[in-house]
């Protein structure tokens, strides 16, 4: 239609130029305004995008800030817990690698102090502790198994030679050598791993029904090198006499009376009388008859049955 019109003369050339150039102009605008906001929308969303990522970042620094001194605590604590034993009292480490020792001494001499502290040794060392007392109340314990009713015990003690046999066996199924059972078992825990039997009141087993039979196979058993296969047994008793023990144990009382010990001293209370710890005993690795004890300072562990 316009271009009849300027046919005609009615729109001259120079107004339809006009026309066109600012519709242009106005196209160029429009065109520049949408970049624009296109930009500013752009930039506007990295600038979003660039504090999220500088508040992740803040944020996981704050964590892992956050965990690595809880890390870091936890390990403190983890220090704090594990037992270390000054220099005076590393004779007690040897006596943990062994296969049987006995302890004895008067009441209060420090025989059941000794057995805390080794108890709570051995438990850090990876092994399941087994307390057998008949005059204990299990309740009073944690993080052990006790046992303290003869038929339980009795069980117990008529299993353990053929546990033993049972582990040798499994050694030669496995095709493994004998020196290197322990490392076979490390990983595994109850009474399928490592395990530390503490025999307490000794002398009182029988007067509570323990079957003297199955009590002096046991003993029997214990004084073989029983450690190879992941077993160690700690006798306590207040008498030396070894039939006071056990009355089975004919032909076998020499063999627990050379087994190392370590004989807690007692010292008179000045304002009771009553027998106290010294805080000393005398440590006799060739057993009774040792010519050579060699004084040891006890430590004084504290009387928590909580391990």
């Amino acid at each position: 239609m316009d271009t009849q019109k300027i046919k005609r003369g009615f729109i001259p050339v120079e107004a339809i130029q006009d026309r066109a150039r600012r519709q242009t102009e106005l196209q160029d605008k429009t065109h520049a305004a949408a970049l624009k906001q296109f930009d500013e929308a752009n930039s506007k969303m990295d600038k979003t995008i660039a504090e999220n990522l500088r508040d992740k970042h803040k944020a996981d620094k704050e964590s892992q800030k956050i965990m690595g001194a809880k890390h870091t605590e936890d390990e403190t604590i983890t220090t704090m817990n594990k037992f270390q034993l000054s220099e005076q009292y590393q004779w007690i480490y040897k006596l943990l690698k062994l296969p049987f020792r006995v302890l004895s001494g008067e009441q209060g001499s420090g025989k059941s102090t000794l057995e805390r502290l080794m108890i709570r040794l051995l438990k850090e060392d990876g092994y399941h502790v087994v307390i057998i007392n008949p005059e204990t109340n299990p309740a009073v314990w944690e993080g052990v198994q006790v046992l303290a009713d003869a038929e339980s015990i009795n069980e117990f003690m008529g299993a353990f030679p053929e546990d033993i046999r049972g582990r040798q066996q499994q050694a030669r199924d496995y095709k493994i050598d004998e020196d290197d059972y322990l490392n076979h078992i490390a990983d595994k825990s109850g009474l399928e791993g490592k395990v530390a039997i503490f025999l307490m009141e000794a002398n009182t087993y029988e007067i509570h029904g323990v079957d003297p039979e199955l009590w002096a196979a046991f003993l029997k058993q214990s004084l073989t090198n029983i450690r190879k296969w992941g077993y160690t047994v700690c006798l306590t008793a207040h008498s030396d006499n070894q039939t006071s023990i056990s009355s089975k144990l004919a032909g076998f009382s020499k063999m627990i009376d050379s087994a190392p010990r370590v004989d807690c001293i007692a010292i008179a209370d000045s304002k009771t009388g009553e027998a106290t710890s010294s805080g000393k005993a005398l440590l006799k690795m060739k057993g009774i008859k040792d010519e050579n004890p060699v004084q040891v300072e006890l430590y004084n562990y504290p009387k928590s049955k909580h391990f």
